[in-house]
């Protein structure tokens, strides 16, 4: 009587399944990580640039 080599097909999706969860996961940690460094990258980018005064802002300093 011959062995039998593949697992049962419960296992094989099992496995399957729990393989398609890690990738998810996975997937979901770097999109979490990217859009943490674009938010870094906005927030260092509109901190560091000087503030532009209104129109009525400058009117107002050039008055005094």
């Amino acid at each position: 009587m011959a062995a039998r080599l593949d697992p049962p097909l419960s296992d094989r999706l099992r496995e399957a399944a729990f393989d398609g969860f890690t990738d998810a996961l996975a997937v979901s940690f770097w999109v979490c990580a990217a859009t943490a460094v674009v938010g870094a990258v906005v927030a260092a980018a509109l901190l560091g640039r000087p503030r532009r005064d209104t129109p009525a802002e400058s009117e107002t300093t050039a008055a005094r």
